[in-house]
């Protein structure tokens, strides 16, 4: 939008990728979060991605350096029960940040 000189819409939660594009930032966030109805939430950061599904005990963990395909679910893996935790109080804190309620998931 900010390229096009448009301004952000009512409640648009979001930050320009204008100045990554132009050449200024080499990164914009640290973190990148989505939601997808119904009921899938995501969380990439760095060589991570998690997808969270609420009141659903499986979801999805992948370490992309390792695994660019996404083909190993790593989510269940009692090795990766750290960095899963890491990034499930992170989704928490994002979702209390933006006020997310479970009806707007779908």
């Amino acid at each position: 939008l900010e390229m096009v000189g448009l301004e952000a819409l009512p409640g648009m939660q979001a930050t320009s990728l204008w100045p990554l594009i132009r050449g200024e930032v080499e990164e914009v966030h640290e973190e990148v979060f989505s939601e997808r109805p119904p009921r899938r939430l995501m969380i990439r950061t760095g060589d991570w991605k998690m997808v969270y599904y609420p009141n659903d005990p499986d979801g999805e963990l992948y370490h992309l350096g390792e695994d660019p395909d996404e083909l190993c679910n790593l989510y269940s893996d009692p090795a990766h029960r750290e960095k899963r935790r890491e990034l499930e109080e992170r989704l928490l804190d994002w979702l209390v940040r933006t006020r997310w309620r479970p009806e707007q998931a779908g």
